[in-house]
């Protein structure tokens, strides 16, 4: 028995109409009116990946940046309510706390339930958490959830009107996962 390939779709950095790049090939590929490529092989894939795109199931829609915010001024467990499918994610932690205090995280299963697809094949997505408390010394710091089901890789503190990204990754079968650190700046 055989299995039909899956079909990704690309979509160009921020959607961009008529973006291009060259494949390994010297081939030229470009996005169309919508800002996505369509039609490529597994090798173009894998080139236009490196110049930026991102990639989605054909049969499902462009991921998307979601906002979120969090009031909270206390040590608390994150929600899973703060996540959607969407492969972009951005939580911005706005509670005026008064000193540094740990943001823990649910469970990898927990995390996989709200993500199509997560459990049966592993999802990756960045998140972006800024800290807006209006205490300068607020320093949040990530941690892993009293089961350990996330392996916690770099540095996990967000400082004081600075954002942090993390690569989220849930292994195939959804009970376990990494968040690795991926950069840092000033937030505006």
């Amino acid at each position: 028995m055989s299995v039909a390939p899956t079909s990704f779709n690309l979509l160009a950095p921020g959607m961009t109409p008529g973006w291009s790049f060259y494949d390994r090939t010297g081939a030229i590929l470009r996005a169309d009116s919508t800002g996505m490529l369509t039609g490529l092989t597994s090798q173009q894939m894998y080139d236009a990946r490196r110049a930026g795109c991102s990639m989605f199931m054909a049969n499902q829609s462009p991921p998307v940046t979601t906002y979120t915010e969090d009031s909270t001024a206390t040590a608390h467990t994150l929600s899973v309510a703060k996540f959607t499918e969407s492969t972009d994610q951005v939580l911005a932690l706005t509670g005026a706390m008064v000193t540094g205090l740990a943001l823990t995280l649910m469970s990898a299963a927990a995390l996989a339930a709200v993500i199509p697809g997560a459990v049966a094949q592993g999802a990756k997505f960045k998140l972006r958490i800024i800290n807006r408390s209006s205490n300068s010394n607020s320093i949040w710091t990530l941690t892993a959830d009293s089961g350990a089901t996330f392996t916690l890789t770099g540095t996990m503190t967000i400082a004081h009107s600075a954002w942090r990204d993390f690569l989220v990754t849930i292994a195939a079968g959804g009970l376990t996962g990494t968040i690795q650190a991926i950069g840092t700046g000033t937030a505006g």
